[in-house]
């Protein structure tokens, strides 16, 4: 079933997913505007979010994981469908099962095979056909669903914390922790994460547990958890080194008063250092290529070679140019800061300043565009934080600036790509 026009073709299926997860976004303008009147349209864009996860087809890495999870085999090879079955190309199956990745999840791989049936727990479309027939590569809806379980726990957890050193949550209420959940679902770091690059995303989850220890001051705590991340991806440890770094940088800045508010037209000191780190970062990278160290069996700088030199194997017709993605964010941020004013610091931490920092910091990083991309995925999960604390927030001016930041991830095409798949550009 589609719909037709003059010159090109929609399937239904992407104009429901579209919507859906378009106007689980847009219900947050009534739930700001009407605080006395959000309970209804807070749940009814929870409820829309529910399904855009339960429908969506396996698209760009899911279905690559979800072979995983079923087989314990990468698809490095294209898989076939003999008599309508599902084959992978003997070159892939050599070896051992779950052998690939990491050790942390590798296991929980092994481990969710073993104890989750496979297969679609509700029908789900097909990216190719959009119908709701399963054919093709086998599914793991459970698996899938219990990471966004366990993952959408641990964020609520954390942000809680991060909220109360801020000051922003001072008890906790059940709408209020609804809020979180429905934000955080709603949200480009959780869909992208959960839904495509789910070793990154999970790694991240215990770097936001980490930037919650150095917050607490719980300093081995921090080390333990950085640790912990890199079982699940080998740069979370890079991840969680620059996040708990500028989360320091936030703590000392607030202890030695020397930040007493945050004003948008002003570039804080620690602002201009993470900007700088970012260069000396672009210019290590390009000292590494230079010197040829790429090509030695150096734990993480090998891996630089596919994101610096041969970067263009990631080039696809769907993905934004680097230089759309920096003014698009810029665009956005600089917009939420001028809404949001001045706002004074009352507490141990502070989200806002938090996420100035990490966006100086990968800012020089879009001259390389994959690392870039992946270094933007944490700006994200700290963005997150920050809409969840705006959102919350007693001003009105924030929450504005924590809704106009919202609305815009219903629109995000990155988002878009991973809900719909790369043919729907296409259509077009």
């Amino acid at each position: 079933m589609v719909l037709l026009a003059d010159k090109f073709v929609i399937p239904n299926g992407v104009i429901v997913l579209a919507s859906v997860w378009i106007l689980g976004h847009l219900l947050f303008i009534a739930i700001i505007s009407r605080e006395n009147l959000r309970r209804l349209p807070l749940i009814l864009a929870g409820v829309l979010f529910l399904v855009v996860y339960l429908i969506k087809p396996y698209t760009y890495d899911l279905e690559k994981y979800s072979i995983y999870f079923v087989t314990g085999y990468i698809p490095s090879f294209h898989w076939h469908t003999p008599h309508d079955g599902f084959q992978l190309d003997p070159r892939t199956t050599t070896g051992y099962p779950y052998t690939a990745y990491e050790h942390g999840f590798r296991w929980v791989s092994k481990l969710g095979n073993y104890l989750l049936p496979t297969g679609s727990l509700v029908p789900r479309y097909d990216r190719d056909y959009w119908d709701f027939q399963e054919r093709g590569p086998p599914r793991h809806d459970a698996m899938v669903l219990l990471i966004s379980i366990l993952s959408v726990t641990s964020l609520v957890f954390t942000t809680r914390k991060l909220l109360r050193a801020s000051g922003i949550l001072k008890i906790d209420r059940l709408e209020d922790i609804v809020l979180i959940v429905v934000i955080t679902l709603g949200s480009v770091y959780f869909f992208i994460g959960s839904q495509n690059t789910i070793r990154q995303f999970l790694g991240l989850l215990f770097v936001l547990l980490a930037v919650n220890a150095v917050v607490s001051k719980k300093y081995i705590t921090t080390i333990i958890w950085i640790l912990c991340a890199s079982l699940f991806h080998r740069w979370a440890i890079v991840f969680g080194i620059v996040a708990t770094t500028a989360a320091i940088g936030v703590m000392h800045c607030i202890k030695h008063s020397i930040y007493t508010e945050i004003r948008p037209d002003r570039i804080t000191r620690l602002e201009t250092l993470s900007f700088v780190g970012g260069i000396c970062t672009v210019i290590l990278i390009k000292g590494l290529a230079v010197s040829g160290a790429f090509h030695a069996d150096y734990p993480l700088i090998g891996d630089l070679k596919a994101y610096v030199i041969d970067q263009d194997q990631f080039q696809m017709f769907e993905r934004l140019e680097s230089w759309v993605k920096v003014v698009a964010i810029i665009v956005l941020f600089g917009l939420t800061e001028f809404v949001q004013g001045t706002s004074k610091i009352y507490r141990q931490f502070d989200i806002r300043l938090l996420r100035r920092v990490m966006l100086c910091a990968i800012l020089p990083l879009a001259i390389f565009p994959e690392i870039f991309a992946r270094m933007l995925f944490l700006y994200w999960m700290i963005e997150m934080v920050f809409v969840i604390s705006a959102l919350l927030s007693q001003q009105r001016r924030t929450k504005v600036a924590g809704l106009l930041v919202f609305v815009a991830y219903g629109f995000a095409p990155n988002a878009l790509n991973i809900l719909l798949g790369p043919q729907w550009l296409r259509a077009f």
